[in-house]
């Protein structure tokens, strides 16, 4: 067992401490989120997603890396939207899970095992064209060692195709990624289009590997290593050094392991990949999830020892009876107060956040008019498009922006609401990075600032967000920003079919539309125009459908969030109301005797502070031992 494995299990058994402490002493969603923090230690289970613009090499690289050839279908014109996860089973498996009916979200069917040699049956365009088989993952279990530490690795359609459903699902596996294969070509070098997906991806996980694939196809590999790694330590603001950059060709590996040729396995690159992969990630990862229960840890103790301090002051200060009820008055007066604001705090909260949405729902269909009438005006002139097909796909593509940016902007809309209604203090300054702004802020940023000051207010809407689910929320909880479009895999893989459909439109003509005659050209495209104009309606409806979920899971959670603040408030005040009125019984002697056990339960507040502290400083030991590369 290795020094993390040892503090990993230290921590999970001290941490057991503050679990329970929580079930005696705090609200119900605190004590919630201690055992979450727990569960997730000790899982050791850590999902590493391979990602990057398609036809890069991410499939390729991953069958090397495993050394399995086909494994993950390569070689394919354009994959569908499916996810493949490859994890560690002591016998080899594959099985196969399915979406729900989008008339019958809540029928899914049951999976289906299948062998290995079958996954392109359901995983490429060849075998399941359109994604008509509703494939939303496929699970793969082998008896491989490197595997058995606990990394998932996660093999994820390429982004930048004309397919938008492609991106949509990438998208969504970065929020639950503990690390990041980014995979960009020597050949290529990173595009734009590469540079702010990245730049985004490290906002939400910023533990990353970039893999520079096809190192066999340039002239000068170190010099495009380089370049790569240049580009991204600008975009991360952070020194190459401290990146982790790495060339590839899988043919090299594959030819060195036919020949037995270790320099040409040194070439190809995958040894170093290898040993930042399976021996550094992993412990890059387990560091993390030890870093994230300490951060737990430390936030709610003060949430409790907070409430605590103030409670031995307020006896302390009330040293006569008329002291204590003066302040016992206090706290009536505020209770009363929180219960006259309680009718109507609930319906100024929903009508401000009707107003601050409005418009976003009114922009919602501004747009879709707007796509709708310019791709009627470019059908209907005199003169037809050159390339109608090239049109009527990014025709379709747009509907998923559209509906992903009004999703952006209700969230946006919500936190401004948050803060205009004292539920948000301190969020000012963050509320530019949120998904509206200039840049999409991770749920941890979001949550976290989107509450006072105080440490109890702040982890407790940070944890209550699991509550909001259903509708296209689901993903994303209550008021954070996402990376996710708020549209889901379910309008994105609709109209990463349709794209298809309308690729296949023109199959079979034997002529160019170049070379139609302009009458032909005209006929070709009012049909198109008739295809394309009632599935952009109904691309409409499904967009509208799915932001007005989000507009009432953000609704429902911001009354959950007042809720919450003002059952925080009740609950302090009450306790120490509690407290105060015993004190009135005692006498001298008595309310030493009760401050004096107040005052032992505060010690062992400070104590677990302390064993946090040591703990900490034992984990960011083990950082600098290992040069910790926790960054992009």
């Amino acid at each position: 067992m290795n020094q993390l494995s040892v503090l990993r299990q230290k921590v999970l058994s001290e941490f057991r401490t503050v679990v329970d402490l929580t079930e005696r002493s705090a609200p119900a969603p605190l004590h919630e989120a201690a055992q979450q923090a727990w569960h997730r230690l000790a899982e050791e289970r850590y999902r590493v997603v391979v990602c990057g613009e398609f036809k890069r090499g991410k499939s390729t690289l991953l069958n090397a890396l495993v050394d399995r050839a086909g494994l993950f279908p390569v070689d394919v014109q354009i994959a569908t939207s499916v996810v493949i996860e490859l994890s560690y089973s002591a016998t080899e498996l594959v099985r196969v899970h399915f979406g729900s009916a989008m008339d019958r979200p809540d029928d899914v069917p049951d999976p289906v095992e299948i062998t290995v040699d079958r996954i392109g049956d359901y995983a490429t365009e060849q075998g399941n064209p359109f994604n008509e088989k509703n494939v939303i993952r496929i699970e793969v279990g082998l008896p491989l060692a490197e595997l058995r530490q606990g990394l998932i690795l996660v093999d994820t359609p390429g982004i930048g195709s004309m397919n938008p459903a492609h991106g949509v699902v990438t998208r969504a596996e970065i929020l639950s990624a503990d690390a990041l294969i980014f995979v960009t070509s020597a050949q290529e070098g990173l595009s734009t289009n590469e540079l702010d997906f990245l730049a985004d991806a490290i906002e939400v996980c910023p533990t990353v590997i970039t893999a520079v694939t096809f190192i066999d196809m340039v002239v000068d590999p170190a010099q495009a290593i380089a370049e790569t790694a240049q580009k991204i330590a600008t975009l991360a603001g952070r020194p190459v050094e401290e990146l982790t950059v790495v060339g590839v060709a899988a043919p090299r590996k594959h030819d060195a392991a036919d020949d037995d040729d270790p320099e040409l396995l040194t070439e190809s690159g995958f040894p170093l990949l290898e040993r930042q992969l399976w021996d550094g990630l992993a412990e890059t990862c387990g560091r993390a999830r030890v870093a994230a229960v300490l951060d737990t840890w430390l936030e709610l103790v003060e949430t409790l020892r907070q409430p605590l301090a103030d409670q031995i002051a307020a006896l302390r200060a009330g040293s006569s009876a008329s002291g204590i009820r003066s302040q016992l008055d206090e706290i009536r007066k505020e209770l009363a107060d929180l219960d006259k604001a309680l009718p109507t705090e609930a319906a100024e909260l929903a009508n401000g956040f009707d107003r601050a949405t409005r418009p976003v729902l009114e922009r919602l269909a501004d747009d879709f008019d707007a796509l709708g009438d310019g791709f009627r005006d470019a059908t209907n002139r005199p003169t037809p498009p050159d390339e109608p097909a090239k049109l009527a796909k990014q025709t379709i593509s747009l509907t998923v922006d559209i509906a992903d940016r009004a999703g952006r902007e209700l969230r946006a809309a919500a936190v401004a609401v948050a803060v205009q209604y004292g539920l948000g203090n301190a969020f000012t300054a963050a509320a530019d990075d949120l998904p509206g702004g200039p840049r999409g802020a991770t749920d941890e940023l979001t949550i976290r600032t989107l509450t006072e000051r105080s440490a109890f207010s702040r982890l407790r809407t940070r944890f209550s967000g699991v509550v909001i689910g259903g509708g296209a929320g689901a993903a994303i909880g209550a008021i954070a920003g996402s990376f996710i479009p708020v549209v889901g895999t379910a309008l994105g893989a609709a109209a990463g079919a349709l794209v298809g459909k309308i690729g296949g439109f023109f199959a079979g003509k034997k002529e160019n539309e170049r070379q139609e005659a302009l009458a032909e050209r005209r006929d070709t495209v009012a049909q198109l125009r008739d295809y394309v104009l009632p599935r952009l309606d109904s691309a409409r409806r499904a967009a509208e459908r799915s932001v007005g979920a989000l507009g009432r899971d953000l609704a429902m959670g911001l009354e959950q969030a007042r809720r919450a603040h003002r059952q925080t408030r009740r609950e302090m005040l009450q306790e120490r109301a509690k407290s105060l009125t015993a004190a009135l019984q005692d006498n001298q002697q008595e309310r030493a005797a009760r401050i004096a056990a107040l005052e032992e339960i505060l010690d062992l507040y400070g104590r677990l502070i302390e064993q946090q502290d040591a703990l900490r400083e034992q984990l960011d030991a083990l950082g600098d031992q290992a040069g910790d590369r926790s960054g992009v």
